[in-house]
């Protein structure tokens, strides 16, 4: 990408995380400790993660929203016009946040239910991606064509963490969907 270019796609990664890793802070270091203290009763386990994941989202689809609708306002009031190329992948790497709940609730159930070990799987298969993908897509289309592998290497985590969690610990139903969606549409 060059100097100015990956000044650029670290900027927007920064930007978009923000977010998260207050999220991360609230979600991330509770939510491990309460699933590994309820992991015998299969129906608490999956009320912990369906309330954390209901409430995550209602916090980080309108940080998203917000995140995604006002880039080029808000690149331009705290960085100044020369940032502007960041608002594309800024947008792009906003949406790729919105898997972090997700992935931090995988990788918790898995930690407390003694299979901490798996979640090297999924990064393995996230770095693949990056690996496979970033470059031809930076080559062609710069920093959105690397904040794009971004997002795919994002989805691939969280694919292959949710078919781990399936497979491994088969006794949690994951309701995502009504807990993400219920908050997306409001």
């Amino acid at each position: 990408l060059g100097p100015a270019a990956m000044s650029f796609y670290g900027m927007a990664w920064s930007a978009s995380r923000i977010p998260l890793w207050i999220l991360n802070q609230a979600l991330g270091l509770v939510l491990v400790p309460t699933l590994t203290h309820v992991r015998t009763d299969t129906e608490r386990v999956e009320r912990v993660l369906g309330e954390s994941l209901r409430h995550a989202y209602l916090l980080l689809v309108p940080a998203c929203t917000v995140l995604f609708i006002t880039a080029d306002s808000l690149v331009t009031t705290v960085l100044g016009a020369k940032w502007l190329p960041i608002v594309p992948a800024l947008r792009v790497m906003s949406v790729s946040v919105l898997m972090a709940p997700l992935v931090i609730a995988f990788n918790g159930l898995l930690v407390a239910m003694d299979r901490a070990h798996l979640t090297g799987l999924a990064t393995g298969a996230q770095l693949g991606t990056i690996v496979v993908l970033v470059l031809p897509l930076a080559t062609r289309w710069g920093v959105v064509g690397a904040a794009f592998g971004d997002l795919v290497s994002t989805i691939v985590l969280t694919t292959v963490l949710f078919v781990l969690c399936r497979v491994r610990v088969p006794e949690v139903r994951w309701e995502v969907a009504p807990a993400a969606v219920l908050p997306g549409v409001a």
